[in-house]
């Protein structure tokens, strides 16, 4: 619960807002990315499935901490989300009581981003998609592990577009010869 304020006609007017928020993290890789910090593992669909049970345990055992209060936010992040099927994504998009204008975001890699996939998320209730991109230089890309390339990035910026998805895609674009000069220029693009 937040407090605010708002100035309207000389008086100040005091309202709460009351707005839940969940974080879930899906801790899969297909590659390890050199830059990456976020805890994440190989996946395999046995520790896929096994994961998504225990998630849906601890969303019953702390659903009390929501006293009743709708989800206005939920995130899913990683680790690569993207590498759940749409009905994985479906099932963690079910579980909270999500209010009527919930933002629900899902991480994504550009080279999950196919018209279907993007289809599948919005029938599941996703409305924003965070595709980080890093690049769209395919030797970065290389050095960094990205498993896209640079025409992989391109063509899901505009698979994203096009299927009327509400994206932000982050990227940091290097510049010079050499990486390891530690020139860079972090860049936002919005959809």
């Amino acid at each position: 619960m937040t407090t605010c304020f708002a100035i309207l006609g000389g008086k100040i007017i005091f309202f709460k807002i009351f707005m839940a928020g969940i974080y879930i993290h899906i801790p899969f890789c297909a590659t390890k990315c050199i830059y990456c910090d976020f805890f994440s593992v190989a996946v395999t669909a046995e520790k896929r499935s096994a994961y998504l049970a225990a998630l849906s345990k601890e969303y019953d055992a702390r659903l009390g901490e929501l006293q009743g209060e709708e989800v206005g936010t939920l995130y899913i992040g990683g680790g690569t989300p993207s590498l759940l099927s749409v009905d994985e994504i479906a099932g963690l998009v079910s579980m909270p009581v999500l209010s009527a204008d919930a933002e629900v975001t899902v991480e994504v890699n550009p080279d999950d981003v196919t018209p279907d996939f993007v289809d599948g998320l919005k029938r599941a209730g996703v409305n924003r998609v965070s595709m980080g991109v890093q690049s769209f230089c395919d030797e970065e890309l290389e050095f960094l592990r990205r498993r896209h390339n640079a025409a992989q990035a391109k063509a899901a910026v505009a698979t994203l577009r096009d299927g009327g998805t509400s994206a932000s895609t982050l990227f940091t674009e290097y510049r010079g010869s050499r990486l390891s000069r530690g020139q860079s220029r972090s860049r936002r693009l919005l959809l």
